[in-house]
């Protein structure tokens, strides 16, 4: 008989990131490890959960799957509408 346990923390975390985000934590987490060293530092808030999405949409898979080797860097996002709007 084994005593009740809670619920371990990462899960209750991984949990909510994919509500959130509708996105896999595992394999985001992979794709993260693989793009920064790549990715030009300016552009890194493309890589937040929010843009991730759009931002994988916009890389070459197969590049992407494999384990090693360079990255085809997109275009940048464009800003969106609640960036671009000037403050007043």
């Amino acid at each position: 008989m084994r005593p009740n346990r809670p619920v371990p923390r990462v899960r209750v975390l991984a949990h909510g990131f994919e509500r959130l985000h509708r996105l896999d934590p595992e394999a985001y987490l992979r794709d993260l490890l693989r793009v920064p060293a790549h990715w030009p530092r300016e552009r890194y808030l493309e890589l937040a959960p929010k843009y991730w999405a759009a931002t994988r949409a916009r890389l070459v898979a197969a590049e992407l799957d494999a384990e090693v080797g360079e990255l085809t860097l997109p275009e940048p996002l464009a800003a969106p509408a609640e960036e671009q709007s000037s403050p007043r």
